[in-house]
């Protein structure tokens, strides 16, 4: 080979070892963008994030901080049952249940069962919407509607009535408490 044919060959392998670490680096450019529109994707996202953590948190300083006590309880039932035109005698059970925590958070929930008998149709919507209504923080969790055994005297149809009320309220984790990090 002579000399000018090993120059050309030595150029022409410094152009394709140079056209492949073009190659190679705007591979590398190509994979860096993606990752940082990935990383502004995620970023955006944690931020929208924050920002409804906050709305809840918000949201839950504004409930009370102890549990719905039994005497308000009772009261807003008998309130909503005089609005429904519902005789007291036909709310059967008012029974609070223990509280229990959301996860690792200050937030537990009061659940309470409450058991109506022989009541109409509309005295259960009505009772129902009347708590609902009371914004203040009691939802209704479930609602069962049973044919009274053995059937209703009282003219019309009547309806026994399950339904489990539910409140948050803010109780902080003790200082000691420490969060579990699942299984070893």
């Amino acid at each position: 080979m002579t000399p000018i044919q090993r120059l050309i060959t030595g150029l022409v392998l410094c152009v394709l070892v140079m056209g492949a670490a073009v190659a190679w680096c705007g591979s590398v450019a190509r994979h860096s963008r993606h990752l940082a529109i990935t990383a502004r994707n995620d970023l955006l996202r944690c931020r929208q994030l924050e920002q409804e953590l906050r709305q809840w948190q918000e949201k839950l300083s504004t409930q009370p901080k102890n549990p719905v006590d039994q005497i308000t309880l009772t009261q807003r039932l008998q309130e909503a049952a005089r609005i429904a035109r519902m005789p007291m005698t036909q709310l059967q059970l008012v029974r609070p249940m223990p509280l229990k925590r959301l996860g690792q958070t200050d937030v537990m929930e009061q659940d309470t069962e409450v058991a109506l008998r022989e009541v109409t149709l509309e005295q259960a919507i009505s009772l129902c919407i009347g708590l609902a209504q009371d914004n203040r923080g009691l939802q209704i969790q479930s609602l069962r509607l049973t044919s009274p055994m053995p059937p209703s005297r009282e003219p019309g149809e009547r309806w026994n009535v399950n339904m489990t009320l539910s409140t948050c309220v803010i109780q902080p984790l003790s200082r000691n408490h420490k969060p579990s990090r699942g299984p070893k």
